[in-house]
């Protein structure tokens, strides 16, 4: 057996890039989720501790059930700072 390699640790962020299609730009100050996807066996994603420049970032991304739509909440969202969702 082989010890863990780099790839086996960025292989979550790739997996979540790939679903929530998620950008942050920290000079315009956004955040924004380009159609965004969540499988069905997969209700929400957690996001904690995220570090942008000196913010430290919590998301909270849903499917809702019936319909399948991606809703996100940002908690403690900074004034100046957007957070978009592009269907």
């Amino acid at each position: 057996a082989c010890s863990p390699q780099a790839w086996s640790v960025s292989a979550i962020f790739l997996m979540l890039y790939a679903l929530l299609q998620i950008e942050i730009d920290p000079e315009r100050k956004e955040i924004s989720f380009r159609d965004p996807y969540l499988p069905s066996y997969l209700e929400n994603v957690m996001i904690r501790a995220l570090r942008v420049g000196s913010l430290t970032v919590e998301l909270e991304i849903n499917r809702q059930r019936d319909n399948n739509q991606i809703s996100v909440y940002w908690k403690n969202q900074p004034k100046d700072w957007k957070l978009i969702l592009i269907r």
